[in-house]
């Protein structure tokens, strides 16, 4: 009969996360402006120009590798958002206010 192997992430595997992450880091390799943790995906530009470039590869290698965004998820062009616990803008990296407000 041979081997079997799974097409999909398994749902209630311990390891799930950490092949999720390596599978994107993965696909991800090599792309500028870009960082994912698990199913969070931050895609950055110096301009609008870069940013439009960087995401246009984004979206392209996971369309390669049969991966899509969720639409109703994403934003963008957003001058500031909150990736990871922290609020990103312009002037850099902050931590969120219901963060510091338990302070």
């Amino acid at each position: 009969m041979g081997l079997f192997q799974y097409n999909r992430l398994v749902f209630g595997v311990t390891s799930a996360s950490a092949i999720w992450q390596r599978t994107m880091d993965q696909i991800l390799e090599g792309t500028s402006g870009v960082s994912c943790i698990l199913d969070d995906m931050i895609v950055t530009g110096k301009s609008d120009a870069e940013h439009m470039a960087n995401l246009e590869e984004v979206l392209r290698r996971l369309h390669h590798h049969g991966l899509r965004a969720n639409k109703s998820k994403c934003e963008f062009f957003k001058e500031k958002i909150t990736f990871c616990g922290h609020d990103i803008n312009s002037e850099g990296l902050h931590k969120t206010t219901d963060k510091t407000a338990a302070m």
